[in-house]
């Protein structure tokens, strides 16, 4: 009787999971088709982008071209790039701040995407030093936020704790004029969330739980339409309280993302945490029931969305059950992908580190070939200037050898004469402009200051040398 209970229990368990998998193929091959129908969404946007792409210097060339940068980026960086800084030279050139803001926008998000957080944290502190100048606290606060995300992914938690600290003072000293209270509050939650991982990650684990409690308090009073607010905070106190083997209460936590967000349990990272805590409490059933609906990012795999940790982690919990439950031809299966995945994320890590090299070096590609340009305007420049300081000496020149001659019109000379002054004074200030806004740093005020105070100087100068011509001419 035993034995015919276990071969039933068995049998049941078996079709269950055989159910469980048929839902998963169905969910896979429809992401897999959401995201051919999201790429050939891109494309159709991108190329109609191109064909009202003009040769035009303007506000509207600049949104066309971040536009474009923006859908490259969902599957292909290294284009986007390509498209965000020429957006971002064109802003500059024409002073289209917005332009700015955006194409440094996509050149972070780019970077971010391939791994190269030394550039995107470039590209963040750039829009941080804009919006400082500009002085848009609202944006400061935003901007200090994606840098402690970007210093927390690059595993240097001191200076995302920093960033974090800098953005909760912006926040406390604008917050009444800055945004609306809900905006405050989730601001406050979003930098708590991020400070608790940062502490979390450098072992202070009482600090970590004061800061996620904090996140979830800031929120938790919030009507309905925030609930999307609560759920990680909640899920990383569920973590919190695993790690630290206080099951029941990271059970808890999970089951107020269900009655909060009934579709957020089906989350992969909350479906490997309730059965890693049902497997450490030996609840073997209630931990099958879950890793037979895991859903693998591996199992749609695509460029931007494949995240090899959450795999890793989800098929060896599903290995472990699996072994407790003693199903041997799911423990082979899943031990062979999990060895695959090990493998497949170690040559994706070496990949990742090589795309950055040769992202970064395209980077500098750019850079280079930017600071060419510029190099090939200053020369043109100094050549037109290098052709004015010429032809004033000469037209002086030519005027002086008509005052010389016996017939002459004086009124048309001594006009001449007094162009050629006017040229030469119009001369001097288009030289010097340059270096009183490389020395000012374009200052208004003190660009102004030195321009008056040069005026003054040339003013009586010019007046003495227009009565000298008037008088030899």
């Amino acid at each position: 009787m035993k034995r015919i209970s276990i071969l039933l229990l068995s049998t049941f368990i078996i079709q269950a999971i055989q159910a469980q998998e048929y839902i998963k193929t169905q969910k896979v091959i429809e992401i897999q088709e959401n995201i051919r129908k999201n790429e050939l969404w891109c494309k159709k946007n991108i190329d109609e982008s191109l064909k009202k792409l003009t040769e035009k210097k303007d506000t509207n060339t600049v949104k066309l071209l971040v536009e474009i940068a923006y859908y490259y980026d969902l599957f292909h960086s290294d284009t986007s790039v390509i498209y965000a800084n020429k957006a971002y030279k064109l802003s500059e050139e024409i002073h289209f701040n917005w332009g700015i803001i955006f194409s440094l926008q996509n050149l972070l998000n780019a970077c971010r995407d391939k791994g190269d957080y030394s550039s995107a944290i470039k590209y963040g502190n750039k829009i941080f030093r804009f919006n400082q100048v500009n002085g848009d606290t609202s944006e400061m606060i935003d901007d200090l936020t994606q840098l402690s995300q970007l210093w927390l992914a690059s595993k240097d938690y001191h200076s995302s704790i920093d960033h974090v600290n800098k953005a909760l003072s912006l926040l406390n000293k604008f917050n009444k004029t800055l945004m609306s209270s809900d905006g405050y509050i989730g601001n406050i939650s979003e930098l708590s969330e991020i400070k608790g991982d940062s502490y979390f990650n450098l072992g202070y684990k009482d600090s970590a739980l004061f800061y996620y409690n904090r996140a979830y308090e800031s929120v938790a009073g919030l009507g309905d339409y925030y609930n999307g607010w609560k759920i990680t905070p909640l899920f990383k106190l569920a973590n919190y309280s695993y790690e630290i083997k206080d099951y029941e209460i990271a059970i808890g936590y999970l089951k107020k993302i269900t009655v909060l967000h009934p579709d957020e349990v089906g989350g992969l990272n909350s479906l490997v945490l309730f059965s890693k805590i049902y497997l450490a409490q030996g609840k073997i059933d209630s931990a099958l029931k879950y890793v037979s609906t895991f859903l693998l990012p591996i199992e749609y795999p695509n460029s931007n969305m494949i995240d090899s940790i959450s795999s890793i982690d989800a098929v060896e919990t599903m290995v472990k059950v699996y072994q407790k439950a003693n199903l041997k031809d799911s423990i082979l299966k899943y031990q062979g992908l999990l060895i695959l995945l090990k493998d497949v994320s170690y040559d994706q890590e070496q990949l990742k580190k090589l795309e950055s090299i040769k992202f970064k070096e395209r980077l500098k590609d750019l850079e280079i070939e930017e600071r060419k340009q510029q190099d090939e305007k200053e020369r043109n420049n100094n050549i037109k200037l290098g052709l004015i300081s010429i032809f004033i000496p000469t037209f002086a020149a030519f005027v002086y050898y008509l005052s010389r001659k016996k017939k002459k019109n004086t009124k048309i000379i001594t006009l001449m004469g007094l162009a050629s002054l006017l040229m030469l004074f119009e001369f001097i200030s288009l030289l010097i402009h340059p270096f009183i806004e490389k020395i000012t740093h374009h200052d208004a005020v003190l660009m102004y200051l030195i321009l008056l105070l040069v005026a003054s100087l040339l003013v009586p100068l010019h007046h003495k040398l227009e009565g000298w011509v008037k008088d030899k001419i």
